[in-house]
């Protein structure tokens, strides 16, 4: 299915970019290709393929956010074993506020 190929090649064009350039750099070029591939496109194929790169460009800068936020809420965790969860550091620091 040429969707899939199109997701497989993207995929790994992401991933070996992103282990190259590092990760903050990394979702500045995202969202500077993101931007520059929302121009007038005259031809509707054209513009629909341009349009699931975009797409999935997104949900894979989701996720890789998503990850990041639960690798923090981990490292949280694992300096301080006072804690079990993220509820009870939030707990914690507002009582002591």
């Amino acid at each position: 299915d040429q969707v899939e190929v199109s997701q497989l090649i993207l995929q790994h064009m992401i991933f070996t970019r992103m282990g190259r350039k590092g990760l903050d750099l990394w979702k500045k070029e995202i969202k500077s290709m993101l931007t520059s591939m929302e121009t007038y496109e005259r031809n509707f194929t054209t513009r629909d393929k341009l349009d699931m790169i975009c797409d999935a460009m997104r949900n894979f800068n989701e996720r890789v956010f998503t990850l990041e936020m639960a690798v923090w809420r981990a490292s949280c965790l694992q300096f301080d074993t006072r804690f079990q969860s993220m509820e009870d550091v939030l707990e914690h620091e507002s009582s002591q506020a």
